[in-house]
């Protein structure tokens, strides 16, 4: 009796389809590389703000950019949460993942003049794209995996 409920939630915990598979490991993926992202810009805000060095050292002591700290804040905070729940049954954190891309990227191309400002074309060209990639990675898995009879 005791194996049968071992197996039972060890199945449980299998993805289901080819869909949640994709899912499961898209947030897996999503969650390292923004993670692993968010955290190295955070560090830069901060050794820029405070340190004067880097690519931020003209915003040395500007509270204004309180804003780019927070926004990699949240990606970090956003990224462990999708790492936490990436075995979660559902579409709902491909969506919440999908989502949050949406407005970095959105808000990286509204405010495209401060990668012009800070000579960080490149960068922001690479950020911007990698928020474009997993924003219609995620909204794909989510969708996929409603189509499939997924809850959210």
């Amino acid at each position: 009796m005791h194996a049968t409920n071992i197996l039972t939630s060890v199945t449980h915990l299998a993805p289901r389809t080819r869909a949640d598979a994709f899912g499961k490991r898209l947030l897996l993926v999503n969650g390292l590389v923004l993670g692993t992202v968010a955290f190295v810009a955070g560090i830069i805000d901060l050794v820029g703000v405070f340190g004067g060095a880097g690519p931020l050292a003209q915003f040395v002591g500007q509270p204004v950019m309180v804003g780019m700290f927070e926004a990699h804040c949240l990606a970090l905070l956003t990224s462990v949460l999708m790492l936490v729940h990436r075995r979660a049954d559902g579409a709902l954190w491909n969506l919440v993942g999908g989502i949050m891309h949406l407005v970095f990227f959105t808000a990286n191309l509204m405010f495209w003049q401060f990668f012009v400002d800070t000579s960080a074309v490149p960068m922001g060209t690479a950020i911007t794209a990698m928020h474009l990639v997993f924003l219609v990675l995620e909204f794909a898995a989510a969708l996929w995996r409603r189509s499939e009879g997924r809850a959210l």
